[in-house]
């Protein structure tokens, strides 16, 4: 069984994950390069898998796992997405990779291993 600080942790990693699926879909949404637009979407499906390994964790430890509701960063980065474009956004979601704080190691399945750079 979980402690109660893991459990706050592997909500956290849920909100985060889910966060930044709900980014990339709005990145693909905007974006005009076909290329591109489909990078998006499978890095969208990729955090939405994550977010899965950290919802399946809260319930495999019976907790509870609640509706998500988007940060107010997220529902900001959202709104500058569709107002300024996807490469006024992408150097701030680099360094928002580059720079995250989780507190635990993340599972390897769930490791960010690139960046993405505007053309």
């Amino acid at each position: 069984m979980a402690s109660r600080h893991e459990l706050k942790r592997y909500r956290t990693n849920l909100a985060d994950e889910l966060d930044s699926a709900a980014l990339y879909e709005t990145l693909s949404r905007v974006e005009k390069d076909p290329q591109r637009r489909t990078l998006f979407t499978q890095l969208a499906s990729a955090e939405r898998v994550h977010a899965n390994l950290w919802a399946n964790k809260l319930h495999a430890n019976g907790a509870r796992v609640p509706p998500h509701r988007y940060s107010l960063k997220t529902h900001l980065m959202r709104g500058l997405i569709h107002t300024l474009g996807p490469k006024f956004v992408l150097p701030s979601l680099n360094m928002q990779t580059a720079t995250s704080t989780r507190t635990s190691p993340t599972p390897r399945s769930c490791r960010r291993t690139s960046s993405i750079t505007p053309p």
